[in-house]
């Protein structure tokens, strides 16, 4: 079983937990209503009435079933969401023991290094007094954008192409190991 299938169960386990615990909420929150039925809105308890200890149980029994029921709801939530960025991860990720990783970090190595090239470039122009936005992609615009929402200069910062040149030193070296484990094992 592949790290990818691995992290996919997980997220179709938290899935199923996520099922029952909202099953669990809606039987405690029917259960509640049904306890609290019986009695009718805004009847306060009647102090030294033979009813007094049944009407003060059914409350406690209520704000329990209602608690429980809340609780319930929020772990729901809580695993459904774990699930959904489990998943979201596994759509994007790039895991090292997937038939096709090798060719999936050198395009993205390939696709960094375009972007540090343009960022350069447009840097470059920059520097001139003639900044040629069209050299960037589309998500290094909007960074850029927001960089100059914040009064920076008309450059990307030099802490953005230092991150993308660690990204892609990184990604270089996991794609020789990579790249080493596949000559050996074809050996």
């Amino acid at each position: 079983m592949t790290y990818r299938e691995r992290r996919l169960a997980k997220a179709t386990r938290y899935q199923e937990w996520a099922a029952k615990r909202e099953a669990k909420a809606e039987t405690a929150y029917n259960t509640a209503h049904k306890i609290i039925e019986m009695i009718p809105p805004g009847q306060p308890i009647l102090t030294g009435h033979h009813s007094e200890r049944r009407h003060r149980r059914d409350l406690e029994r209520h704000d329990a079933n209602m608690r429980r029921s809340t609780e319930n709801s929020k772990k729901a939530d809580e695993m459904r969401n774990k699930a959904d960025n489990i998943v979201a991860v596994a759509s994007n990720a790039i895991y090292s023991d997937d038939p096709d990783a090798i060719e999936q970090l050198t395009a993205k190595v390939t696709r960094l290094e375009t972007e540090r090239d343009g960022i350069k470039a447009y840097n470059k122009s920059a520097r001139a007094g003639k900044p040629d936005k069209s050299v960037l992609t589309d998500e290094w615009q909007k960074k850029l954008d927001s960089y100059l929402q914040f009064g920076g200069t008309n450059q990307v910062p030099s802490f953005a192409l230092t991150n993308l040149n660690s990204t892609i030193n990184r990604l270089r070296k996991r794609l020789e190991a990579l790249q080493r484990r596949a000559r050996i094992e074809t050996k």
